[in-house]
């Protein structure tokens, strides 16, 4: 090995290899740099209630976070039934939610969703019942550059492998196309 590895070809010493400041100041560095990350990340504010508890908050104090794929479970007070739904959001999910309670109270918008068809079925038998909303994963909206929505995605993947988890899902669902598509899209 000597004719690849010798004196001539290779060159260890002070002036190649960098020194012990450099060496401690590069570790501080990325210390800090990653305590500084992890500073920023609890800064941003994930609850707009009014009183950020999170006995209050309908997601725990993570209302408004973005990009989300959430679950819906209806428990029906009488009889104890489940049903569950699993929805997604690109947009903040306090304002998908405010599109739900809009159409449980609206008849008009009977048709937006599997979850909405439901409630009103509920409510035409005189059923009481409570919808339980919590977070089951996140993904980041259709990416032109990599042309796949990863929100999109994790939806479908959750509606064929873990189909316990959205009783009341339709498989139309399975077909439907992304939606996060048309805002990038440039009209004419």
């Amino acid at each position: 090995l000597y004719n690849i590895f010798n004196r001539d070809t290779v060159k260890v010493s002070y002036r190649t290899n960098p020194n012990m400041k450099q060496i401690v100041t590069g570790h501080n560095t990325h210390i800090l740099s990653k305590n500084k990350q992890e500073q920023e990340q609890t800064d941003k504010k994930t609850c707009s209630c009014r009183k950020a508890k999170k006995s209050i908050c309908i997601l725990g104090g993570k209302c408004i976070l973005e990009g989300i794929v959430y679950q819906a479970t209806v428990k029906e007070s009488d009889t104890q039934n489940t049903e569950t739904y699993i929805g997604l959001t690109a947009d903040p999910f306090k304002s998908r939610y405010n599109n739900h309670t809009k159409s449980f109270r609206n008849r008009i918008y009977i048709n937006d969703s599997e979850l909405t068809k439901h409630i009103w079925k509920l409510k035409d038998q005189n059923k009481s019942y409570t919808i339980t909303w919590k977070i089951i994963d996140r993904g980041k909206p259709f990416n032109p550059a990599t042309k796949i929505c990863q929100l999109c995605t994790k939806e479908k993947y959750y509606l064929i492998y873990r189909s316990e988890l959205c009783t009341l899902n339709s498989n139309s669902e399975l077909g439907s196309h992304c939606r996060h598509k048309r805002k990038l899209l440039h009209s004419s």
